[in-house]
Formats: C-alpha cells, sequence, structure tokens
C-alpha cells in the first residue's frame, strides 16, 4: 500500500511540473522605438515573430501610450487588447514613445 502511494505522489509531483512548465512558456513579441533627435536617426527594432496557429494575447508590458502590432493584420492599441487572438501570420511590434522620452519598449506575450 505504501508503495502505491509513492507512485501516485511522483506521478502528481511529475504532472504539477509539467503543467507549471506548460503556463509558463509563452511567445514573446518584442519592440523598441528610439526617437530621432538632432543629428541621430530614429529607429525601430523588433525581431519578426512567426506564429504557426493562431496565439492568445495573454499579456502586456509596454507604455499606457500604447503600440502597433503589424503583420497579417495591424492593430494600434494599448493593453485592452488582453485576450484578443492573432492569426498565424508573422508579426513585429513598435511602442508609442511618450513626450519626454527617447526611447521605448513593449513586450507582448502570446500563448498557443
Amino acid at each position: 500500500m505504501l508503495r502505491i502511494k509513492i507512485i501516485v505522489s511522483l506521478i502528481c509531483q511529475v504532472l504539477f511540473v509539467f503543467t507549471t512548465t506548460v503556463e509558463i512558456s509563452a511567445i514573446e513579441l518584442i519592440g523598441v522605438h528610439i526617437r530621432a533627435s538632432e543629428g541621430r536617426s530614429g529607429s525601430v527594432i523588433s525581431k519578426p515573430v512567426t506564429l504557426t496557429r493562431a496565439a492568445t494575447i495573454v499579456r502586456i508590458d509596454g507604455p499606457k501610450e500604447g503600440f502597433c502590432i503589424t503583420g497579417t493584420a495591424t492593430i494600434c492599441s494599448s493593453s485592452e487588447i488582453i485576450g484578443m487572438t492573432l492569426e498565424p501570420g508573422t508579426y513585429t511590434v513598435f511602442p508609442n514613445v511618450p513626450p519626454g522620452k527617447d526611447r521605448e519598449k513593449v513586450v507582448i506575450y502570446l500563448r498557443y
């Protein structure tokens, strides 16, 4: 009987670790926008992310001034798009730079 309890306990622990790992994994869509200034051109840096199937926006870390996601569709918004689904395709993102700042970053977390 003790042997069965130990085996059941180990199986539960393995399942817990597996489900925790699956929950943590997310796709990150990252963009940085550097404002142009005298003697320096501005730039937008965003490595394209290709979604092989539809993915849901689960979290956003970025400025309250918003951002634009470009790809299969163009979406300009702020955090109210959490829960929205992006269709398969290749996407980039860039944040709006607030007044008084020269640089801003946004991270969009997606989950299949």
